[in-house]
């Protein structure tokens, strides 16, 4: 690094061919640009970058229910942040080509309230589905009856996503839902997670697994 002194033209600053030339702490100061970094991605850098894209290309598809299903925890990282770190640590298979998203273990809701108890898809005719879950007697703090059931329907194939929030209550016990005409003849990964009466919270996310919705 030298300094130079600004002649007759008085200051400058900026690039000037491989030299960059800027104040600093008001002194005049000349310095080689940076070369380019010329080591290529080892291995794992290049593992962790094709998790990553996967991970943001799922999360773009699907921003407006990882919104709703990462609100509720009190953490200084951002919503996006929190879902693509849970995304990097758990949904990824390894395998010869390279990795594979596990659709089991994505959780597209990460919250403290309960989520449904035995959640089973009985139905998946005629676009009608059902889902039915147990009773829960004896409620925790925090839980009501009146919490509000969602669906996330997503398909990898066509990377079509479809949420149905407020499907129905905690205490029902069982919904049915007539899905759109879109959804026909194509298979859908099925997630279920419940939103509290009041809005402020919500259950960590369940998936059910992958249907295909018939016609």
């Amino acid at each position: 690094m030298a300094k130079y002194i600004p002649g007759q033209l008085g200051r400058i600053e900026g690039k000037l061919g491989e030299l960059v030339l800027y104040q600093r702490r008001g002194i005049p100061v000349v310095k080689r640009r940076p070369g380019k970094r010329k080591l290529k991605a080892s291995a794992s850098q290049m593992l962790q970058q094709e998790k990553f894209i996967l991970a943001t290309r799922f999360l773009s598809q699907v921003r407006a229910v990882i919104s709703l299903g990462y609100r509720d925890r009190k953490t200084s990282m951002t919503v996006q942040n929190r879902a693509i770190g849970n995304f990097l640590r758990n949904i990824f298979q390894h395998t010869e080509g390279g990795v594979l998203m596990d659709y089991t273990k994505v959780l597209i809701a990460d919250g403290e309230l309960d989520c449904l108890y035995e959640t089973q898809v009985t139905a998946l005719k005629g676009n009608f589905m059902q889902l039915t879950w147990l009773e829960q007697r004896y409620l925790q703090s925090g839980v009501s009856g009146e919490d509000q059931v969602c669906l996330l329907f997503y398909n990898q194939e066509k990377e079509i996503s479809y949420l149905q929030e407020s499907a129905g209550k905690r205490s029902d016990c069982e919904l049915s839902l007539q899905l759109p005409e879109f959804m026909s003849d194509l298979n859908f990964h099925i997630w279920v997670f419940v939103i509290s009466e009041s809005g402020k919270e919500v259950s960590s996310s369940f998936y059910t697994g992958n249907y295909t919705v018939i016609r």
